[in-house]
């Protein structure tokens, strides 16, 4: 039979596969609870106040993978599987790979120089990919607590704080990539300031909301045309998602002009600046990353050019110095 049969069309709607992180108390667990009956698997007693199904807390990674294998393989009547919280996990696998070697700490794993990180990102991408396959029968929802890092942005040369997932980077880098949607919640606090004062003061309760785009003040992304702000609601997100095509058809043609006559100098710099890693070309950018570039097309222009005529400069300078020599 030839593989034409098999084509289809039309738009491919399956169950949600969506990360969620921000400070503690704000509503991460409500929002998992919230989702079609779901079923926890939690780190710790916090689960206690919320009526729902919820496995045993694992005491180990083994545990961890039983629990996902069981909901993968058996049938069953839940529509949503929550992790709460994935950095609650990585103690679980960071103490399998430790007793796994024999060394008391994950630094020693392999004699040193990082190698146990690397043997938890083998082991993240096996669970991560675990969570792919169980999606296809259910939603995924994965929770995270988040810290704050200083950073640089390639685009202004300025340093500034954001809120970033509180794991190991390479952890956090996995669960971002896997993720069809990844939102940043907080409260947001109203400020005003009083009479005759310079600093203004909050007011009110402060509003639970999620972010849907990343920003220098934290990461996110979605493949749906989403609000930039909704309300901290499973409800809200399911509602907006069933009626917006996913982003990245609406952007391909727009970013294929814009790279018209640059595809392997915009490839090249948006490696440099690691929005990219090696062997990817710009048709595999994540969504938050095609909008900042569509936003100001002509500054992403300008950085694409500047940085090729750099490439090119240097090149020459190193072709005159090996004639020379």
């Amino acid at each position: 039979m030839s593989s034409l049969s098999k084509v289809t069309k039309g738009i491919q709607r399956r169950p949600h596969f969506v990360g969620l992180y921000g400070p503690g108390g704000v509503g991460k667990s409500s929002f998992g609870a919230s989702a079609p009956n779901p079923i926890f698997i939690g780190t710790d007693d916090g689960l206690t106040t919320l009526d729902v199904a919820k496995f045993p807390i694992p005491k180990n990674w083994a545990e961890v993978k039983s629990f996902l294998s069981d909901l993968l393989i058996e049938d069953h009547e839940y529509e949503s599987v929550v992790i709460d919280t994935v950095n609650g996990l990585e103690p679980l696998l960071f103490n399998h790979i430790i007793k796994e070697a024999g060394v008391k700490s994950i630094e020693e794993v392999d004699g040193g120089f990082g190698k146990g990180y690397v043997r938890a990102e083998e082991q993240w991408v096996e669970f991560f990919n675990t969570l792919k396959r169980l999606r296809n029968k259910m939603n995924v929802i994965v929770l995270g607590h988040a810290k704050i890092k200083s950073f640089e942005d390639p685009y202004e040369n300025e340093r500034f704080d954001k809120f970033i997932i509180k794991m190991n980077e390479r952890g956090a880098g996995l669960f971002h990539e896997s993720v069809d949607n990844m939102f940043f919640a907080n409260f947001k606090i109203a400020t005003r300031k009083e009479k005759g004062s310079k600093k203004a003061k909050a007011f009110g309760e402060g509003h639970r909301v999620m972010f849907t785009e990343e920003r220098p003040a934290f990461t996110a992304k979605s493949r749906f045309d989403l609000p930039f702000e909704m309300p901290l609601s499973w409800d809200e997100f399911a509602k907006a998602a069933a009626k917006i095509l996913p982003i990245e058809e609406a952007t391909e043609d727009k970013l294929v002009t814009l790279f018209k006559g640059r595809e392997d100098a915009s490839t090249a710099y948006l490696t440099s600046i690691e929005w990219l890693v090696e062997g990817q070309d710009y048709t595999q950018l994540l969504a938050a990353k095609r909008k900042k570039i569509l936003a100001r097309p002509d500054d992403f222009i300008k950085a694409v050019d500047e940085f090729a005529a750099n490439q090119a400069a240097e090149q020459a300078a190193q072709q005159t110095s090996e004639t020379e020599d």
